[in-house]
């Protein structure tokens, strides 16, 4: 019997896509099956992944799409909490360093009143492409908080990469040189970027490294167009 199912996938942008998975029996000569095969497709618009959909299908399929950022396909801020949680345990348990990224738009409020609110959408999905153009490996976590802020979760970094990587987001975002008149900082949009890692101490929780991180952003975001990466404890 073919069994048929839709799954969601992302991109390396961290654009998120539908794709139909068929798993079909493969008989032999004397039609007793032999193996099976799996085909896996794109599916061409979602709306014909709910037409085929049974309920419960939809209903999970709702579920996940709560788990992302309808705007930019990003992890959405509940799902990203939940993961948070669970890579913290384990980089604890294993003695792995952890690296969080908490990267803000500046004065993306004077942005939407400039340019409106389609505007500020489309520079929101600009932002969201571009964290993923720098944050590239399969394991790196990207997810959109509110508003114009947004966090990357990633392994194995010393100080000095952390420093480097956030440094390389904000510059590929200078590069962008999407004008801004009404920045404070600069003429052009920037961001400013705030991070903390290392190995989680044992009595520790998510939280501590969450704050930790956004103390770090808040300090950059004053400066503008700025990087702050908080020292080890």
């Amino acid at each position: 019997i073919e069994t048929r199912a839709y799954v969601q996938n992302y991109r390396k942008s961290g654009e998120a896509f539908w794709m139909e998975v068929r798993i079909v029996p493969v008989r032999g000569a004397g039609g007793e099956i032999t193996h099976w095969a799996s085909l896996h497709r794109e599916a061409e618009a979602r709306g014909a992944v709910d037409s085929q959909s049974t309920g419960r299908f939809q209903a999970m399929a709702t579920g996940l799409l709560h788990r992302d950022d309808p705007l930019t396909g990003l992890k959405s801020r509940a799902s990203f909490d939940e993961l948070l949680a669970h890579h913290f345990a384990v980089s604890q348990r294993e003695g792995q360093a952890l690296t969080l990224f908490i990267v803000n738009i500046d004065d993306l409020t004077g942005y939407n009143e400039t340019f409106g609110r389609p505007g500020g959408d489309a520079l929101l999905k600009r932002i969201a492409r571009t964290i993923g153009l720098v944050f590239r490996r399969g394991s790196d976590l990207l997810a959109r908080l509110e508003g114009g802020s947004f966090a990357v979760l990633t392994t194995g970094m010393s100080p000095a990469q952390m420093q480097s990587q956030a440094e390389r987001l904000r510059d590929r975002v200078r590069d962008m040189r999407v004008h801004h008149p009404h920045s404070r900082y600069t003429r052009y949009v920037s961001v400013s970027i705030g991070v903390a890692g290392g190995i989680p101490p044992r009595d520790a929780d998510f939280a501590a490294l969450l704050k930790k991180s956004e103390s770090s952003m808040e300090e950059a975001r004053i400066q503008g167009d700025a990087v702050v990466v908080a020292p080890a404890d």
